[in-house]
């Protein structure tokens, strides 16, 4: 979880690299065409279809299907990145048109909207204090991670650290 421009799907493909587990991007599972949310029964079951199985990496917020998706997560990775941060990320993303292609619609790949850089702009620290209030209010036996942009390096290491012993 985190703003847009935070890293969650370069994360979530890394991990599913080392890992060895699937990657699921809800922004590629439940919008269509040019960033178009499909019908929320649509959005329902496309998501429940994701979490059904017993391992996954699930990159999004979606806040409406959170709940489901909790309550089947053995953690939660929040990235806490500066709303500047995550701006730039989303302006050099752009530029480059280096998105990683399975994480959105095919025909959003290339356009970044003004809807995006407005909600990346206005996701303040209110916002991302009132997510993470939420998570530890209604889900507080779910472990919470949560990584500042220099520590998720060293968070993977030592997550294939684990896995090696």
């Amino acid at each position: 979880m985190g703003n847009a421009g935070s890293g969650k799907s370069s994360l979530a493909k890394r991990l599913g690299e080392e890992l060895h587990l699937p990657v699921y991007h809800l922004d590629r599972e439940l919008l269509y065409g040019d960033f178009k949310k499909h019908a929320l029964e649509e959005r329902t079951r496309r998501h429940s279809k994701l979490t059904e199985g017993e391992d996954w990496i699930i990159d999004g917020n979606y806040r409406d299907h959170l709940p489901v998706r909790i309550k089947r997560a053995t953690a939660v990775i929040f990235l806490n990145v500066p709303r500047p941060t995550a701006i730039l990320r989303l302006l050099k993303r752009n530029k480059a048109n280096s998105h990683i292609p399975e994480s959105v619609p095919e025909e959003a790949r290339k356009k970044m909207t003004f809807r995006l850089l407005w909600w990346t702009a206005k996701y303040s620290r209110v916002e991302r204090l009132k997510t993470l209030k939420m998570m530890q209010n209604e889900f507080p036996d779910t472990q919470l991670i949560i990584l500042a942009p220099k520590s998720v390096e060293e968070w993977i290491s030592e997550i294939k650290q684990r896995l090696a012993l």
